[in-house]
This record gives C-alpha cells, sequence and structure tokens, in this order.
C-alpha cells in the first residue's frame, strides 16, 4: 500500500485517465481517498485549496495467508511479476498523469 497527499493549487482538480490492472486476476489494485474510503475514479474532483490524501491499494484474493516465509515469499514473487498498475491525469493540468507500476 502506498499514501501520498494531493493538493490543488490554483483552481480545481479533476482526476481522469483513472486506470488500475494486473496481468493475475487473483491481484487488483485500486485508488482510495482515506477520508472518506471512496474508491477513486474518473471524476473525482479535489477542490481549489483542499488536500487529499490517497492510498494505492492492492488487493489479493484466491490466495491463503502464507504459514510459512517460503509460502510469503512465493506470493511476493508472483506479486512482483503480475505487472499490477496504475494511474491517472489532472484534466485541468495537461501532461500531469501519476503513475504507479510493481509491486
Amino acid at each position: 500500500m502506498q499514501r501520498f497527499r494531493f493538493t490543488a493549487f490554483g483552481g480545481d482538480y479533476t482526476l481522469m485517465n483513472v486506470e488500475t490492472g494486473s496481468e493475475n486476476m487473483d491481484y487488483s489494485s485500486l485508488f482510495l481517498d482515506t477520508a472518506t474510503g471512496e474508491t477513486v475514479g474518473n471524476g473525482y474532483l479535489i477542490a481549489e485549496g483542499e488536500t487529499v490524501e490517497l492510498v494505492y491499494k492492492v488487493e489479493i484474493t484466491g490466495e491463503t495467508p502464507p504459514s510459512s516465509f517460503g509460502e510469503a515469499f512465493q506470493i511476493l514473487q508472483r506479486l512482483r511479476s503480475a505487472n499490477i498498475r496504475g494511474s491517472f491525469s489532472v484534466q485541468e493540468r495537461p501532461g500531469w498523469t501519476v503513475t504507479i507500476e510493481g509491486y
């Protein structure tokens, strides 16, 4: 899980082109607003002067919790090879794109 803060300066910011994905269907990623728990999608608005804390979270389904270091290491290897990624752009700021890749 990665956390970051985003502040809108000089006007509202509208997040667009919100994309998340993975090559392994057992691993999915999403952006969350930590204050509201809302999943961040296209059209998510950050009002001028407002600061939001977003989390990039990877959810794992179809895996049982590891019972040993070896099993944990195997899950980590699968996570690293799954090409997990997320990105979004700021509509009001051409060229501003946030991209997160890997695990």
